[in-house]
């Protein structure tokens, strides 16, 4: 599957409030020490997990996303988490990995505009506020970290799709 990139998913009202809930001080965050397992080094993050079926966790927050959900066709739900990645002198792009072995639906929805990207094979999407990136998590991938704000923030969507193509939808 070719990475679709989406410019102004939401609406604003939609994605001023999602936005205003995760960089408030209210919005936990859990510190994680270990990037992904082809780490390389020392990178790390804060994550906030939204839906995990395997651990049956649900965040309090998870009504907040639903906006984002419902816009995207599925069959169910792997997992759903923001990333938070600070800012660092200079931009650095992480190992690469995969999310999960088996081909699903995947989709990283950018929640503010920074110099950060993601590389997925031989495409870079940069994280432009309310943009949306659908492609296989399945393949290799990568983040990076942004030298031009305090931090860069996403949301991560592992889906389940059953027989449908995602382009068919849009």
């Amino acid at each position: 599957m070719k990475p679709k990139i989406i410019d102004n998913f939401l609406d604003k009202e939609h994605w001023n409030s999602i936005q205003e809930c995760v960089t408030s001080n209210a919005f936990t965050w859990t510190f994680v020490d270990t990037l992904n397992y082809a780490q390389e080094n020392d990178d790390a993050y804060f994550a906030h997990i939204f839906y995990l079926p395997t651990k049956r966790h649900l965040s309090p927050y998870y009504d907040m996303i639903q906006p984002i959900m419902n816009k995207i066709p599925h069959d169910g739900v792997l997992r759903v988490k923001a990333n938070m990645y600070m800012r660092e002198k200079t931009a650095r792009e992480h190992a690469e990995h995969i999310d999960y072995d088996a081909s699903h639906l995947g989709a990283i929805y950018s929640i503010n505009t920074c110099n950060g990207y993601t590389r997925i094979g031989d495409t870079k999407v940069d994280s432009v506020a309310n943009r949306i990136v659908f492609f296989d998590p399945s393949q290799k991938h990568a983040s990076t970290t942004c030298t031009d704000q305090r931090r860069r923030l996403n949301i991560n969507l592992n889906l389940i799709r059953l027989n449908r193509s995602f382009t068919s939808h849009y």
